[in-house]
């Protein structure tokens, strides 16, 4: 997600931001309405295992459409770029999806090297930070962020044990 905003904000093009579950919907008069207005933006899709699942494990007819969106006729003629980002394994994702001149980038989002991460710490003004394993990119621009820890079950809220004392 980090990523996916500097990368907008450099561009400098109308972003059209789709859930998982619209975006199954691409080819519905709707939003076909909708790329027909913003012809070259940029469609992003987060979360789109889903709608990026390969055929051959069931049926998709999403992906048709995203084909047509990204390297056929309609691709051509609106001039959108699509974004899409997935937890999941390559494998998993239709390999049509995949082929040279569908996919123009992947990148998979691993922890920077520690020499990496000091250099991008340093340049967003946190170079003084001890950096002692590899960090995500969230974990860097969030190191200041107070971490989320579950309270154990035994701990108990409200009254009990409680003797009411009358005066």
């Amino acid at each position: 997600s980090t990523y996916i905003r500097y990368l907008i904000n450099s561009l400098r093009k109308k972003v059209i931001f789709l859930s998982p579950n619209i975006a199954g919907n691409l080819s519905s008069p709707f939003l076909m309405s909708i790329l027909m207005k913003n012809q070259n933006s940029i469609l992003v899709i987060e979360d789109a295992e889903e709608l990026l699942v390969s055929r051959e494990q069931e049926s998709n007819s999403a992906i048709s459409m995203l084909l047509n969106l990204t390297d056929g006729l309609l691709g051509a003629s609106l001039g959108i770029q699509v974004i899409c980002t997935f937890n999941t394994h390559l494998t998993k994702i239709d390999k049509a999806l995949l082929r040279k001149g569908r996919l123009k980038s992947l990148y998979k989002f691993e922890p920077l090297s520690i020499p990496k991460s000091k250099a991008l710490l340093t340049k967003i003004g946190k170079g003084n930070m001890n950096v002692l394993a590899p960090m995500t990119i969230a974990e860097i621009y969030n190191m200041e962020e107070k971490e989320c820890k579950l309270i154990s079950d035994n701990v108990s809220i409200g009254f009990k044990n409680q003797v009411a004392q009358v005066a």
